[in-house]
């Protein structure tokens, strides 16, 4: 993964710091206001940026859907879907345990 430009950890700690403090990500427009750009567009080419270096992910059809990989939150939701997938769903300290086990192996 190549790192990340300065201005795009910049962006990055934006979203990552909006996100947790509103509970949602922010708007094209918010990033660009933040880190006074011209416009929208240019928040748009830096958050493509960091999505190509996977840094970000872009959640499809939500006006808001950007999440930063590696988060709490997306490891919290990759737990989850873990439990499901693996029949431990709503048993996370079962998995976790599980995990455990099969990794000290």
């Amino acid at each position: 993964m190549k790192a990340p430009t300065a201005n795009q950890r910049a962006v990055l700690e934006f979203i990552e710091t909006f996100t947790r403090e509103n509970g949602f990500p922010p708007t094209m427009r918010e990033i660009s206001e933040n880190r006074g750009l011209a416009g929208p567009s240019g928040a748009t080419f830096i958050v493509d940026a960091l999505v190509r270096k996977g840094f970000l992910r872009r959640m499809s059809r939500t006006p808001r859907g950007l999440k930063v990989v590696g988060s709490s939150e997306d490891m919290m939701g990759d737990v989850i879907a873990l439990c499901r997938t693996s029949g431990f769903a709503g048993q996370v300290h079962e998995l976790i345990e599980w995990l455990k086990e099969r990794l000290s192996r």
